[in-house]
């Protein structure tokens, strides 16, 4: 008898673990632990959190049409598990602005127009293994944010484009004066432009809590340009004051100096706009 119990209580708790498995896999599309691949499409999320105004976002299908479409992302996410982006771009219309440079390189630009009001709450999570490589235009994962990225981390990634280009893993044009990014990480990534900046490149927002781990490079002979680690321009000008607080860098940045050309380097920072009569750095 005692030998049956014991066996009924050990069938017990192989389907209490079967259990919690399958919960695990029904609330993150995925394995417990494992991020969630993208497969190169996109589906606009719609799942209510409990509180029945947060949107979840589930699938990396789901983050990457996010985005893709800033402009229409209007309302609060927040993310249920990890990502990997499977080496490939969600930049902005990727699949309608796919261009090849000069060097017979697929690029896929981000639309500079596209502006992100919403509010991103990546909840601890990550997303790794972003291949951006923006061409002859920007690469990042926002052109434009209004609104406030949190508690995200972007990892593993790599963020490129050539001549006359912007680059930034976060938002590659404007934190605008409204946009906040706070406890954002960027984690081993290599990011490489004309104008090449860890989170930002221009902030009139605020950045708070957040830090860099990256190795960032210009590579532009033909113009002058800027590196950064945090990023390529802060805003004080009239009715705009950025605010970047408890933020670090860590790891390379390399500025090269291509003689007539203007170089701007800083570890933080790297110029800061007075008034609106000209760049200081």
């Amino acid at each position: 008898m005692k030998q049956t119990k014991r066996t009924l209580v050990s069938l017990l708790l192989v389907f209490a673990m079967l259990a919690t498995c399958l919960v695990a896999f029904s609330l993150t599309g995925t394995a417990a632990g494992e991020p969630d691949v993208w497969d190169g499409t996109y589906t606009q999320p719609t799942q209510l959190d409990s509180d029945g105004t947060t949107i979840l976002v589930t699938t990396a299908e789901e983050f990457a049409w996010i985005t893709k479409n800033p402009a229409s992302a209007t309302n609060s996410y927040r993310l249920t598990t990890d990502f990997d982006m499977n080496a490939k771009t969600p930049s902005s219309n990727a699949d309608t602005m796919k261009v090849v440079d000069e060097n017979g390189k697929e690029s896929w630009p981000v639309d500079p127009s596209g502006i992100f009001s919403g509010t991103l709450d990546g909840d601890g999570h990550y997303v790794r293994n972003i291949t951006d490589n923006g061409g002859w235009t920007m690469s990042c994962l926002f052109p434009r944010v209004t609104g406030t990225i949190k508690n995200l981390t972007i990892k593993d990634s790599t963020f490129y484009a050539s001549n006359n280009a912007s680059v930034a893993a976060f938002v590659g044009v404007s934190l605008e004066a409204t946009g906040v990014l706070e406890n954002c990480h960027v984690v081993d990534c290599v990011i490489c432009g004309r104008c090449a900046s860890g989170l930002v490149r221009y902030v009139a927002g605020t950045i708070r809590n957040c830090t860099v781990k990256a190795t960032i490079s210009t590579n532009d002979e033909t113009q002058d340009h800027t590196v950064a680690g945090i990023c390529q321009s802060l805003s004080q000008a009239t009715g705009s004051g950025a605010v970047i607080e408890n933020c670090t860098v860590s790891g390379t940045i390399t500025a090269t100096n291509y003689g007539s050309k203007t170089l701007v380097a800083g570890g933080l920072i790297g110029s800061i706009m007075i008034g609106w009569s000209g760049w200081k750095w």
